[in-house]
């Protein structure tokens, strides 16, 4: 809303009933975690994960979610959520390193 409507901070303050200083902290950021750009490489490479690991790094990378937390609400087990979180990253690895395609390695 804030990017797409160009609406101020004070008016999405009013709709979500929060003060105007959380709405600019939020955007702030989601927009650090955006330009990271971890989860926009999830993105490009998610031929190669389930919809299961894409919902761990949206939540991971993108919200900036704890692993427990993560684990707790989408009713996981915290081993899978860590041994998810590490062939994402082999996989962000492999697709930083010049090679135009995601690969996983075994």
């Amino acid at each position: 809303m804030y990017w797409e409507n160009g609406n101020s901070l004070r008016q999405i303050s009013k709709l979500a009933g929060v003060s105007r200083a959380s709405i600019a902290r939020r955007i702030s950021n989601l927009t650090k975690r955006l330009m990271d750009g971890r989860y926009i490489e999830c993105l490009r490479c998610r031929s190669k994960l389930t919809h299961r690991e894409m919902t761990v790094a949206k939540d991971y990378f993108l919200q900036g979610i704890s692993m427990k937390k993560i684990a707790e609400t989408r009713h996981l087990s915290f081993y899978y959520v860590r041994k998810t979180l590490e062939k994402i990253r082999q996989l962000l690895a492999t697709a930083s390193a010049g090679s135009s395609e995601c690969k996983l390695t075994d």
